[in-house]
């Protein structure tokens, strides 16, 4: 399984790209011997953080399923005020906190053929529970 995340912030809000590149890292450490499915063995996160005036232009699709690889593209959004409190390992684990609660909704509501989409939540939960000790090693 192989896992990207980005981010799309308004201005005023920092995007921490050492942040979000440290946590794609580490979550593909962790998922790099993993196989839930042929179906689904790449997934593409993007969250959207954005103030209040840009909300119209900044629309989380819903979820899908990529036709030429064994793909999921998924967004999620993070609450402006929330996030822009925060400091930087806030700002991750809050980014992973929603990105769980974004495949859980999609593991509830879409079943896909061929993916162990309750075994991934599961593991990635486990993994998250881990990032507030790698973060502080890390930093």
């Amino acid at each position: 399984m192989i896992i990207t995340i980005d981010g799309e912030t308004s201005d005023g809000i920092p995007l921490p790209i050492t942040i979000m590149n440290f946590l794609e890292d580490k979550l593909n450490l962790f998922f790099e011997e993993r196989n839930y499915g042929e179906k689904i063995q790449k997934i593409y996160a993007g969250f959207i953080c954005v103030s209040e005036v840009f909300e119209s232009f900044a629309v989380v699709r819903p979820p899908r399923i990529l036709r030429k690889e064994p793909a999921l593209e998924i967004e999620y959004k993070l609450d402006f005020h929330t996030y822009r409190k925060m400091n930087d390992e806030e700002r991750q684990e809050y980014a992973l906190e929603e990105f769980i609660k974004a495949m859980e909704k999609f593991v509830e509501t879409k079943k896909v053929k061929d993916f162990d989409g309750y075994e991934f939540i599961k593991d990635l939960k486990v993994f998250a529970h881990a990032v507030p000790r790698l973060f502080r090693r890390c930093w």
